[in-house]
């Protein structure tokens, strides 16, 4: 949230406790799709990017813009949004939200695919520092997941998030990220073990720090980031016990992303990061290796209403092992934006990305995808959201390839400043060559949330 420059700077119009209650809002109510949409060159995930600098240039730059040019999901709609609990430098945010689903394929099967209905049982308390300068943010939050007939795939999940930026003077920054969160991979997940009887329990640890310089024309953030995976074991069909440990990974990287401004709105951007991933398989799981990546591209508006960023490179991975073969590929990332209407906001989204995660039976994914997305404001407490998408999956030691379609609509009724409630569809076909990855799955949810 930090890290998006038109929220930020819109917020510095409004007064104290409506700024963080717009940000914060604005933040749970389009989070839902937000990680498919926000480009990998944007920031470092978790730090804080900003500098005194580059606070006072958006004010000046971007409000100018705002009046003609505000997406819909930018909106702060103060009179829709929890003022949160102030308790001394901080705003509190706690939220509560209880949702309905059913789904048609809760196993991911390719054949008599089983259908369940489950409740997910969420909640979440937010603070942001109200400091004159620098920032601190938390954030814990945790869910509930229990099925009606299938039992055995209940699961809890929670995680922890802080965040923080110390302004050392008008143009430097240094930041600093912790997060902890244990999450499950579920049976209909492309990566998880086909014989699993339940979800697999993922323990994910990252922490990050980084320096940022901006001001002016020239601008960058150096950062470094150590992230640990630990897959627990599970049951498997059979009742013996399926071994994930294999898959645990031990990833440090360290990134330089930066940007030269040649004018307002247009820039040309790039990016270094190198990585060395570790992980604890035996001889013949064994997956440690090098990384390279580079890109460079630019980011640039037609007009106030048209925006674009594109950037391609190149990547490579090199493994210890000299049984496997190191491969290399194309980088993509780029996005379009377009206004059409004041009520209208349409998004676009292509790239193709390396990711290291391991599946129970591969090494990895090259992933190269399509996304759109429309955010269309019905009336000024309803908003509708559609998108679509395909996403094609190469995986990593496997002559594996999957192509998944996804599809999806929401409506979000801003009822009170306290009451949200949300109605969502959406279709997922997977068509792998290895058939029983095949999947296709219809989902409908009902949801309320009461924020404070």
């Amino acid at each position: 949230m930090i890290s998006s420059p038109h929220r930020r700077t819109y917020a510095a119009a409004l007064p104290g406790r409506q700024v963080i209650g717009a940000a914060t809002a604005a933040a749970l109510t389009f989070a839902g799709s937000s990680d498919a949409f926000a480009l990998d060159i944007n920031a470092e995930p978790g730090l804080i990017t900003e500098t005194v600098a580059t606070r006072d240039r958006l004010k000046y730059y971007d409000n100018i813009k705002i009046y003609g040019a505000e997406a819909v999901g930018e909106r702060p709609r103060v009179y829709a949004m929890p003022d949160g609990v102030r308790l001394g430098n901080f705003l509190v945010f706690p939220w509560i939200e209880e949702t309905g689903v059913y789904d048609s394929n809760i196993f991911g099967s390719a054949q008599n695919p089983v259908a369940d209905w489950r409740s997910e049982l969420k909640a979440a308390v937010s603070a942001q520092s109200q400091f004159p300068r620098h920032q601190l943010l938390f954030n814990i939050d945790g869910a509930q997941v229990n099925y009606l007939d299938n039992p055995s795939q209940d699961h809890t999940d929670g995680g922890a998030h802080v965040r923080g930026s110390f302004d050392v003077d008008h143009a430097n920054a240094v930041s600093a990220s912790v997060h902890t969160e244990l999450k499950h991979e579920e049976r209909s997940s492309s990566t998880a073990a086909r014989d699993a009887a339940e979800p697999v329990p993922v323990w994910r640890n990252a922490v990050s720090a980084g320096w940022t310089h901006d001001a002016g024309k020239l601008y960058g953030t150096l950062s470094a980031t150590a992230e640990s995976r630990d897959f627990f074991s599970v049951k498997s069909l059979s009742g013996a016990t399926l071994d994930q440990n294999f898959r645990d990974q031990m990833m440090y990287s360290s990134t330089l992303r930066g940007g030269y401004r040649f004018s307002p709105g247009f820039e040309a951007i790039g990016k270094l990061r190198a990585l060395r991933a570790a992980n604890e398989g035996d001889a013949v799981t064994d997956r440690d290796s090098y990384g390279y990546e580079a890109l460079t591209g630019l980011s640039f508006e037609t007009n106030p209403l048209l925006s674009w960023k594109v950037i391609g490179g190149y990547g490579l991975r090199d493994y210890d092992r000299t049984d496997l073969s190191n491969f290399a590929t194309y980088l993509v990332e780029g996005q379009v934006r377009w206004l059409p209407t004041q009520k209208l906001s349409l998004y676009g989204t292509a790239r193709r990305t390396i990711d290291d995660t391991l599946g129970a039976d591969d090494g990895g994914r090259v992933n190269t995808s399509i996304d759109l997305r429309a955010e269309y404001e019905i009336y000024h407490d309803l908003v509708a959201v559609g998108t679509a998408g395909v996403t094609k999956g190469e995986y990593i030691g496997l002559s594996r390839t999957d192509t998944t379609f996804a599809a999806g609509a929401e409506l979000q009724y801003f009822y009170t400043k306290n009451m949200l409630f949300t109605l969502g569809y959406d279709y997922d076909n997977r068509d792998s060559t290895q058939d029983n990855y095949d999947l296709s799955r219809h989902q409908v949810r009902l949801g309320g949330r009461l924020r404070f």
